[in-house]
């Protein structure tokens, strides 16, 4: 059956199905929810705004809260409801919604902004180091970070640099002469050119070409 954006055919056709259907009993009709179903429907509800009980919201409360100082999500979060009714009751009781200007303000009035000090410096202690979810425990590929002049960098590149008195060039990387990754003693490291490293690993790994392009980075 065609549906049409004419809003005549639209009407017709809606007819038609509603005869159709007429006398019809829903297939879900006489089937009782098992317990189990019950409770992933109720799991799966947990945390969500209840729509129910919108009707039942305390709204002076909410619009003395509001004046307090309290944000609309955050009176979304107490009332259990979409962040867009609070603000409908706000707009229903006359009361003016904040700009954004004094919505930063009031944010830092409440220690709610991510200016404020303290902020900064619970949210630096909670990521950095192992707070972070990207943490790799002072390693990156197998191979030993450590942190010089506020970056992250290779700790056998680092001690090459060091030893050699220059920077490595764009070509060169460094390879542990017993291909233990961890063992960072000067006397384990080499020097080479990208081409000589990936041949070498060719010869002794037997390394596809595509794997050898990892080792360009090491």
């Amino acid at each position: 059956m065609h549906w049409s954006k004419d809003p005549k055919q639209r009407e017709e056709v809606l007819k038609k199905i509603s005869n159709k259907l007429k006398g019809r009993t829903s297939p879900r009709k006489g089937i009782v929810m098992s317990e189990k179903q019950k409770k992933k429907i109720s799991k799966s509800k947990i945390g969500k705004p209840n729509f129910k009980k919108r009707a039942k919201i305390n709204k002076a409360l909410v619009c003395k809260l509001y004046k307090a100082g309290d944000s609309s999500p955050v009176l979304a979060k107490k009332f259990g409801v979409a962040s867009i009714t609070i603000r409908r009751i706000l707009e229903e009781h006359g009361i003016k919604i904040r700009s954004y200007r004094e919505m930063t303000l009031n944010a830092i009035k409440q220690g709610r902004n991510s200016n404020s000090e303290l902020q900064r410096k619970t949210a630096s202690k909670l990521w950095t180091g192992k707070g972070n979810p990207r943490y790799r425990h002072g390693k990156n590929n197998g191979y030993k970070m450590i942190k010089v002049d506020n970056k992250w960098i290779p700790e056998h590149r680092y001690i090459m640099e060091e030893h050699l008195g220059r920077k490595l060039e764009k070509n060169e990387v460094v390879h542990h002469m017993n291909f233990d990754r961890h063992d960072n003693r000067i006397e384990n490291l080499e020097v080479m050119t990208i081409a000589e490293h990936i041949s070498l690993h060719r010869k002794i790994d037997g390394l596809n070409p595509m794997k050898c392009k990892l080792l360009s980075i090491s």
